[in-house]
């Protein structure tokens, strides 16, 4: 699928937003769309800080109404927690392949779990707003680590709802490319093999935050399955 266009989800709390992947994508002479999600790079954020696990979804659906681009093939990568709107993506019929990279939406908690980390996170933002350590820039988006919205310093954790996502997996009517960039074991190889079509997978011993070190590895594949 070398004539495919990419359309990139980064993941949250990067300031610099979809920038590496844009430059990562544009360098291997790939067709690329990697929008700075809210609060990220150039997009402002939200009204009232909503921050949602699917803005990436929301992001490429304003995008793709666009007449110009809305009937080419596309290669959907989800990085990291926009994993889970890159999934939606697929299942609505955005994508011909579907990249997941670190983006299988673990840790799996049981609920009461899943509350405990909400309430860790809700006492970092306000341990945050009682005694900042840095400026926040509110109304800027991006401007640096160091002046990321808290809400992005500790964004939202992944989807966590295993049973959910594995019947997502199932329904996926595309192949699937899976990128970690950490041994997958436990419930998150239960997950990859609940795919309706098998995963085609791909180990890395490095750090997703590097795109460069991906993007070529990621083209051979997604070219074999054209």
């Amino acid at each position: 699928m070398s004539g495919a266009r990419w359309l990139v989800l980064h993941d949250l709390g990067v300031a610099e937003g979809a920038a590496p992947w844009r430059d990562a994508v544009g360098a291997i002479g790939r067709s690329v769309v990697a929008p700075d999600l809210p609060g990220h790079g150039g997009t402002p954020p939200p009204e009232g800080g909503a921050y949602d696990l699917l803005d990436g979804a929301f992001a490429a659906a304003r995008l793709l109404g666009d007449a110009e681009i809305g009937d080419d093939s596309w290669i959907v990568i989800g990085v990291g927690r926009s994993g889970w709107s890159a999934t939606v993506l697929a299942l609505a019929g955005v994508a011909d392949v579907l990249v997941l990279v670190d983006g299988l939406g673990d840790p799996w908690l049981a609920p009461e779990d899943r509350i405990a980390r909400r309430r860790a996170r809700l006492h970092a933002l306000v341990d945050h707003e009682r005694d900042p350590l840095e400026p926040v820039g509110r109304g800027e988006a991006g401007g640096g680590a160091g002046r990321m919205d808290p809400r992005l310093r500790w964004p939202p954790p992944p989807h966590g709802d295993r049973e959910l996502v594995l019947e997502a997996a199932a329904a996926l009517p595309v192949p699937t490319v899976i990128v970690s960039t950490s041994p997958v074991h436990g419930p998150d190889a239960e997950l990859v093999a609940a795919f309706a079509l098998s995963p085609h997978r791909i180990d890395v011993d490095g750090d997703h935050a590097d795109p460069a070190a991906l993007v070529t590895r990621i083209a051979e594949v997604v070219d074999r399955l054209g």
